[in-house]
């Protein structure tokens, strides 16, 4: 395509909710997405990929964490319904609340190589922490997405432990850590 050659989009989504870590880890990326919960994440987003015509690469998701489960707008606090967080009902296997639907909204407009981050403390431990990559892998069409087993900071040398990526049917623990893996936001 030569020189107007389009690259595609490394979007880095963080909780806008006001806590103080989070305020941290904002002071360490250029041009990142403040949102306050998933459905402000998938709008903001539409936004975004709708005003440049290109498609997401990378999609990397910053906010607390823990073992299956993504802060996305409640900071430090918990979420009981899935508006403020990425994490599995247990009656169903499926994310809860409307973040399944908030996902399918970006689906189209990933490439097919992409690559989703949930850059949350220990969320993808155990497996609560792959049943959640495995459901968000799954809303989004069976994109890859991936997070570390340890707890994580918002500053260098930051995205610690081992990295566990997955797909709707298969999860692998990556060897070498967060360094160099595609998809995180430092690659």
């Amino acid at each position: 395509m030569g020189l107007l050659q389009k690259i595609d989009l490394r979007l880095y989504v963080i909780d806008g909710s006001g806590d103080w870590v989070d305020w941290l880890d904002s002071l360490f990326t250029i041009g990142d997405i403040k949102v306050v919960s998933v459905a402000d994440m998938a709008k903001k987003v539409l936004e975004l990929v709708t005003r440049s015509g290109r498609k997401i690469e990378n999609l990397f998701i910053g906010g607390h964490g823990h073992p299956g489960f993504q802060g996305l707008g409640c900071g430090s606090g918990g979420d009981s319904t899935g508006a403020k967080s990425l994490q599995v009902d247990s009656g169903t296997g499926a994310l809860l609340g409307t973040a399944g639907v908030e996902l399918g909204r970006i689906r189209p407009y990933f490439n097919n190589t992409a690559i989703v981050t949930l850059g949350g403390c220990q969320v993808a431990a155990g497996s609560e922490g792959q049943a959640l990559l495995k459901a968000v892998s799954t809303a989004l069409g069976g994109i890859r997405v991936q997070a570390g087993t340890a707890d994580q900071r918002p500053f260098l040398p930051g995205m610690e432990g081992s990295v566990v990526r997955c797909t709707p049917d298969n999860c692998q623990t990556l060897s070498g850590g967060w360094w160099g893996t595609p998809g995180s936001w430092i690659n």
